[in-house]
């Protein structure tokens, strides 16, 4: 191989590792202000509110924090519910139901229970009408569900990003 080529080699895979480099290093700790919980997110994110209607007409309040990138989001969501939700259903049972709504449409490929930080938890994947997987994990802690959701192309469950987003959740004290 001539020097010219490998020179040029050497630039196309620098060009090509650029991008990735940059992501790892923006990647930071969110935190919002009465959240009640962390996250590691790459990059600062957009954060919105959304009204949720529950089935007896009341509306809460999701508060969500995006970040998206090129093929890929990252949204870490909570909503807090009334305490007589909370007393009259199983936080198994509360999970179950808000995985229910989010494949509803879609296809739910995998699904499994968790613990984090002693809460009850559980993940999931779901492949939605127009192709696009979603990773899920959930969380019901103190009236409080918690959502951790990557949108991307198909494998982005095993995509190291992916799990170093979901990993990073924690549940934190007010």
């Amino acid at each position: 191989m001539t020097r010219r080529m490998m020179v040029w080699c050497m630039a196309v895979g620098a060009a090509l590792l650029a991008p990735l480099v940059a992501d790892a290093q923006t990647w930071s700790e969110y935190r919002p202000a009465d959240g009640r919980y962390r996250i590691e997110m790459p990059g600062a994110p957009a954060v919105s509110t959304e009204p949720i209607k529950l089935k007896d007409g009341r509306t809460v309040s999701m508060v969500q924090a995006l970040v998206e990138l090129p093929n890929i989001a990252y949204l870490a969501t909570y909503t807090d519910y009334p305490a007589d939700v909370a007393r009259s259903t199983a936080p198994a049972t509360l999970l179950a139901r808000a995985r229910d709504g989010s494949a509803e449409g879609g296809k739910l490929r995998s699904d499994k229970p968790l613990s984090v930080a002693g809460h009850t938890a559980r993940e999931y994947v779901i492949v939605d009408k127009d192709g696009n997987v979603l990773v899920t994990r959930s969380v019901w802690a103190n009236n409080r569900l918690f959502q951790m959701i990557v949108v991307g192309d198909e494998g982005i469950e095993q995509r190291p990003d992916t799990r170093r987003f979901l990993d990073s959740f924690n549940v934190v004290s007010p």
